[in-house]
């Protein structure tokens, strides 16, 4: 009985995405999780104003349809694909208290 040897050496060893394969899409998104789940990202996403505006908005979702939706689902309703850009910057630009409207 012949023994093969099936073991790849580790200089023709290949790694990551095939550049033929994966679209600049793809790509950014994948750089885009990778970045997301770092927790200095994270840390920088916990904004007061930004925390005050998610619950009083998770409120006022409780108070109209009697159910509170998650964090996740909050920030995956303002990306609606029925949504303008125009309006996914501005639900966006008022979830983080970066327009000057009420007390200042």
């Amino acid at each position: 009985q012949d023994h093969i040897d099936i073991d790849i050496p580790n200089h023709l060893r290949l790694t990551g995405a095939k550049l033929s394969s994966i679209t600049q899409a793809k790509a950014y998104k994948a750089i885009r999780n990778l970045k997301m789940k770092k927790i200095t990202y994270q840390n920088k996403l916990n904004r007061r104003a930004t925390l005050y505006s998610l619950q009083k908005a998770k409120r006022s979702a409780l108070t109209l349809s009697g159910k509170e939706p998650t964090d996740s689902r909050f920030w995956k309703s303002i990306r609606h694909k029925d949504f303008t850009r125009q309006v996914h910057y501005f639900l966006w630009m008022a979830a983080h208290n970066a327009y000057k409207t009420g007390n200042y």
